[in-house]
């Protein structure tokens, strides 16, 4: 039965590494599908060697608009808000700005999909390798796989993983 499974498995890493070029350099070559008992764990292990790999280069950033009330001014202001928080007497503007955050849509789908394959109970080799990877996306909101908007997603030359 374990020779049945490493054979499938091994299949799957070199159907992912025909089509995803980036699975015959780097950290990538040193893996060997045989090692693995199950689909999710070799998964599991090229995500955290990418994973690692992307926060060593820093993680991807972006400007999001934040609308906020705040005592000082930032941003612009919303004289609508702001017209508000005066006639109830309160020191407050209502300002718009952005923020160059690390709370983006690429961050999110990394996360969901190492909290799932965490959450699968599938995990052995690669199951340290990701629960210490997964601090670094503190400032990251929690999006759960269902609610991921991929129509969304805006891919550019310049967030290529570099090699």
């Amino acid at each position: 039965m374990k020779a049945a499974s490493t054979i499938r498995i091994a299949n799957v890493y070199y159907m992912l590494a025909y089509a995803f070029e980036a699975l015959r350099r780097g950290p990538y070559v040193k893996i060997n599908p045989d090692e693995f008992v199950n689909a999710e764990d070799m998964f599991g292990w090229i995500l955290g060697l990418g994973i690692s790999r992307l926060i060593k280069q820093g993680l991807h950033r972006e400007y999001e608009d934040v609308v906020e009330d705040a005592p000082v001014l930032r941003g612009k202001i919303n004289f609508g808000g702001t017209m508000k928080h005066w006639l109830l007497r309160r020191p407050l503007l209502r300002v718009e700005h952005d923020e160059f955050s690390e709370n983006n849509l690429f961050n999110q789908i990394l996360k969901a999909t190492a909290s799932v394959l965490l959450k699968s109970g599938r995990l052995k080799l690669s199951k340290n390798l990701i629960k210490n990877l997964l601090p670094c996306f503190v400032s990251v909101s929690d999006v759960p796989p269902c609610d991921i908007r991929w129509n969304r997603l805006r891919y550019q030359r310049n967030k290529r993983l570099r090699v």
